[in-house]
């Protein structure tokens, strides 16, 4: 997921080790946004994660993504707690 310094910032201000999550592209960062949120289910507690291995731009036959295409469309997830 690609973001300004500003977001990056926001991020680490709230936890430093959110620094391993980004990597830097021409100006910008790409955020691992399921690192993210690994880590902020770790700082609570949860310990048991299971997902979050998938990439809307890359897999092209199962997401759309308008990085890649420059055309919107739909999308759903589905999160529970057990």
């Amino acid at each position: 997921f690609e973001v300004g310094p500003e977001a990056r910032d926001a991020f680490m201000a709230k936890d430093p080790q959110a620094v391993e999550a980004f990597g830097a592209s021409g100006g910008k960062y790409l955020a691992d946004i399921y690192q993210l949120a690994r880590q902020r289910l770790n700082n609570v507690g949860v310990t048991q994660i299971f997902g979050g291995d998938r990439c809307t731009f890359t897999e092209k036959g199962d997401f759309f993504s308008y990085r890649r295409d420059k055309t919107t469309g739909r999308m759903a997830s589905f999160i529970w707690l057990i």
